[in-house]
């Protein structure tokens, strides 16, 4: 169904302001565009925020990234994981802490839901080194990010984002579908939006955009397709919920990039479960929120 610009309009004069990321995340941002740009110059930037330091360090010091207990500064961070995966760090954590772990409704599990982005993240980047894709940490943001609209829709149009989740309940369909009935306008769509308030990279917001629909996203970008994939994996994996149970059907093109025969689909699921496993420390973030919200 498509989605007129009055639409559009209509349910962002209802959301009013959006959350706007860290200083230090929009200014690390810019500075990584500069290919010449220090390891230290992102150490001064980073280490003026003590809270996002200490997230940092111990999310790189994790299993998930290689090194657990091995890296003391954010310079050494940079100097062994690269500037990418630094950003994508630092992103993720601004990102848990911007949006309160509280459950507004009875239908939606917060903590569930970062499960789910999580999972979505953990297995974007298997995927992205799978069909070596060139920075397997924006894989990381695409798959972490991919419904960050349904966050939106909770905190800033509860009545509407209720309504929807009655409606997955009591007719049995998707999120995707539900929401299409209530209000002409989905998740993806605010999502992207929220995309653009942040400035984010156009692969990201288009792999937003179109994580259900990637045969209709630029065609140059690969990141849509990874996110639609990771996300049925996550959602087969049965790794948290992101408002319905639902496996949606997977798109030939997508699945295509994988280049992967039926008999070793059980291969590639063993690696999600061990890249899964050395995701713990995400989860543990995540279960540290909720208790202390």
């Amino acid at each position: 169904m498509s989605v007129d610009k009055q639409t559009i309009r209509t349910v962002v004069s209802k959301v009013g302001t959006l959350p706007t990321l860290p200083y230090v995340v929009t200014k690390l941002s810019k500075m990584l565009e500069n290919p010449l740009v220090s390891a230290e110059e992102v150490n001064k930037v980073i280490s003026s925020d003590q809270a996002l330091t200490a997230k940092v360090l111990k999310l790189v010091n994790s299993a998930f990234y290689g090194f657990p207990g091995q890296i003391s500064t954010v310079t050494h961070a940079v100097v062994i994981l690269g500037f990418s995966a630094v950003k994508s760090i630092a992103l993720s954590a601004s990102v848990f802490d911007m949006f309160p772990m509280e459950n507004k409704s009875l239908y939606f599990d917060r903590k569930k839901f970062w499960e789910h982005s999580i999972g979505c993240a953990v297995i974007a980047r298997l995927l992205a080194r799978r069909i070596r894709y060139h920075d397997e940490e924006e894989a990381f943001v695409c798959g972490l990010l991919h419904d960050i609209g349904k966050i939106i829709l909770d905190q800033y149009l509860h009545d509407e984002f209720v309504q929807i989740l009655q409606e997955v309940r009591e007719r049995d369909v998707t999120f995707l579908e539900a929401e299409q009935v209530v209000m002409n306008c989905t998740h993806a769509r605010i999502g992207s939006w929220l995309g653009e308030q942040w400035s984010l990279p156009a692969q990201l917001r288009d792999s937003i955009a179109h994580h259900h629909n990637p045969e209709q996203s630029n065609p140059e970008f690969t990141l849509s397709k990874l996110a639609h994939l990771a996300d049925a994996f996550t959602r087969a994996k049965g790794i948290g919920n992101s408002g319905d149970d639902l496996i949606h059907a997977v798109s030939r093109e997508a699945w295509d990039i994988l280049h992967i025969a039926d008999k070793d689909i059980p291969d590639l699921f063993d690696e999600i479960d061990v890249e899964i496993e050395k995701a713990e420390i995400f989860f543990t973030i995540i279960s540290e929120m909720k208790s202390s919200s």
